[in-house]
């Protein structure tokens, strides 16, 4: 297996980086909409954010179970 390139690895760090520094803006916004203190706001939004991201893969990974035959698609 070949080493990624360091333009691929700082690719892969900004992608890695992109989905909390989204999360982390939406819950500033939620608390100064709201006047949730920040740690709750924080809180709240990454547990849904996270949840709606294990989601989303599982849907995406859902035709790939099914050809496989995982038992975890019916």
């Amino acid at each position: 297996m070949q080493q990624p390139t360091v333009r691929e690895a700082g690719r892969d760090l900004a992608k890695g980086l992109a989905f909390p520094l989204v999360l982390v803006l939406i819950a500033e916004a939620v608390h100064r909409v709201f006047h949730w203190d920040r740690l709750w706001a924080l809180i709240a939004v990454f547990a849904v954010g996270h949840l709606l991201r294990a989601a989303i893969g599982y849907r995406r990974d859902e035709p790939t179970r099914r050809r496989t035959g995982d038992p975890r698609a019916e």
